[in-house]
C-alpha cells in the first residue's frame, strides 16, 4: 500500500461502524512519539466526503486493503 491508493476498509467490529466498508485515499503512517518516547504506529486516512482525516492505530492495517473496484462510480456517488 502507497500513499495515494484508493482504500477500503473491511468489517472490523460493531464498535467501528464508522469506517465499515468505508473507502477513502490512504494518506500514510502517522507515527506517534509520547514524552516517554514510546513510538505509537498510527496511519492517516482521508475518507471520501470528509474533510478532516482519520487517524488510525498500526493494528487495524490488517483490515484495511487497497481498493480495486469500479472507482469512478463510486467517486459519482459520494459527489451527487
Amino acid at each position: 500500500m502507497r500513499v495515494g491508493d484508493l482504500v477500503k476498509f473491511e468489517y472490523v467490529n460493531n464498535h467501528t461502524q464508522y469506517i465499515n466498508g468505508k473507502i477513502g485515499l490512504y494518506l500514510g503512517p502517522r507515527p506517534l512519539k509520547r514524552e516517554d518516547g514510546q513510538i505509537i504506529n498510527n496511519f492517516a486516512v482521508l475518507f471520501l466526503g470528509d474533510k478532516h482525516p482519520t487517524l488510525c492505530d498500526g493494528s487495524m492495517m490488517r483490515w484495511l486493503h487497497v481498493h480495486r473496484g469500479d472507482t469512478e462510480a463510486t467517486v459519482k456517488r459520494v459527489e451527487s
